[in-house]
Order: structure tokens, then sequence, then C-alpha cells
């Protein structure tokens, strides 16, 4: 048996070659220039429709293949089995974005806080974050 388990190894993969893929290729930077401005991507030469659906498309394989991890490591199949991952996926998604227009050094000082106080009065079990 390894010291080091296999899910974490293949999560190291996949994050190695999703930073390549966003930092090294056309498609990356295509898609900051998407995400970042729409409009002056599509007045620079861009194919957002394309990009987009390459974005959708590889977001759907992402997503079968944490299926296909889950239910390795599961052993079952029923339709709740993803229900405990929804609230930490989103809330990731949340505190990652909302440090978004600060620079690093803000995300890490703050370390997302500046939300949490309009969250925690409409939803006191966020109020940790």
């Amino acid at each position: 048996m390894s010291a080091v388990p296999g899910l974490l190894l293949l999560w190291a993969l996949l994050a190695g070659l999703v930073a390549l893929l966003l930092a090294r290729t056309r498609y990356g930077k295509h898609l900051y220039a998407v995400g970042t401005q729409r409009t002056v991507a599509t007045l620079s030469g861009v194919r957002v429709h394309a990009v987009l659906v390459a974005t959708y498309a590889l977001s759907g394989l992402a997503a079968s293949l944490g299926g296909v991890v889950i239910l390795g490591y599961t052993q079952q199949v029923f339709l709740s089995l993803g229900d405990p991952y929804t609230l930490p996926s989103v809330a990731a998604v949340v505190v990652g974005a909302s440090g978004a227009p600060r620079s690093p050094a803000g995300r890490a000082a703050t370390g997302g806080r500046w939300w949490a106080p309009s969250c925690s009065r409409c939803c006191p079990a966020w109020g940790w974050v």
C-alpha cells in the first residue's frame, strides 16, 4: 500500500493538467479573456461561443470523472449520493470568488471574509465563514 492515497495523486495530476491548460494554451488565454470581459474578447477576435461550449464540455467531463471517483470510493450507486458534497462545493466557489477583484495578498489576509456578515444574517449556519 502506498503512503500517498490514489485520489490525492489523481487530484494532483488533474490540477497540474488544468494549470498547464489555462496558463500555456491559447484556449486558456481565450477563457481568461471571455471571463474577464466578453465584449472585449469578442472585439479582439476570440470566438466566444466556441470557448464557452468547450468550457461547458470540459466541465461536464470533470463532473463525470468526479462521479466515477465517488462511485469507486463508495462502491454503491443511488440518486442522492452527491448531496453531502453540494454545500461545501458551492461554499468553495463563493469563498474563492469573494476576493476575485482584490489582490492575492488581500484575499490571503481577509480569507474572503468580507461577505460573511451579510450571509450570516440570512443564514446563521454560515457565521463561521
